[in-house]
């Protein structure tokens, strides 16, 4: 069915419920598909688990949202920290992707009681 259906392609990043496989399609089969995880491990997973679960395509739309909570101190630049936290993305596995990043900063303040 996964190869009728066809809700992912070679190349794509999903993510499969129920499972802790996310990563890079490398291959459809008549009864398996191969994904290559974040960690570089290729891993077979027959297509009947993948048609029963929710299949989460994360590079179908042209956009990817990632949420990241950091604690900065309150002596320390923000705008250095955002430049810090777009170096990163893009030396990482995000850069790759040609994606442009941007980077938003919710100030809270939490006081002790």
């Amino acid at each position: 069915m996964v190869m009728i259906w066809r809700p992912f392609k070679v190349g794509d990043l999903i993510q499969i419920e129920g499972t802790d496989v996310t990563g890079f399609v490398f291959d459809i089969l008549l009864t398996e598909t191969r994904i290559d995880t974040e960690a570089n491990v290729r891993v077979s997973i027959p297509n009947s688990e993948i048609f029963g679960k929710m299949t989460y395509n994360l590079s179908r739309n042209a956009m990817m949202r990632l949420e990241v909570d950091l604690e900065i101190p309150l002596d320390k630049d923000i705008g250095e920290c955002k430049k810090v936290m777009l170096q990163v993305l893009y030396d990482g596995a995000y850069g790759c992707l040609c994606m442009c990043i941007h980077v938003y900063v919710c100030v809270h303040v939490y006081r002790c009681p």
